[in-house]
């Protein structure tokens, strides 16, 4: 049993970003995404106060990085 999606970005897409295959397009957004998580990790470190509203943001990404994952979301 397949549980990967199926989901495919349009060509129109990988032709602005000077893609021709999903994987790439796949291998992009997981790079974008590792360093957004990079970058709260160094902003919540960095300082003393960090609104509440920042375990929301932290959450948030948790999710998208389980949801980008090769397992859901294929290669």
């Amino acid at each position: 049993m397949n549980k990967t999606r199926t989901s495919k970005a349009p060509k129109y897409i990988l032709k602005n970003l000077g893609m021709t295959t999903q994987r790439q397009f796949k291998e992009l957004k997981r790079y974008q995404l590792k360093v957004i998580i990079e970058a709260v990790a160094e902003y919540h470190l960095g300082c003393a106060y960090c609104p509440g509203s920042i375990s929301v943001l932290i959450g948030a990404i948790e999710t998208m990085k389980d949801e980008l994952s090769v397992e859901k979301w294929g290669r």
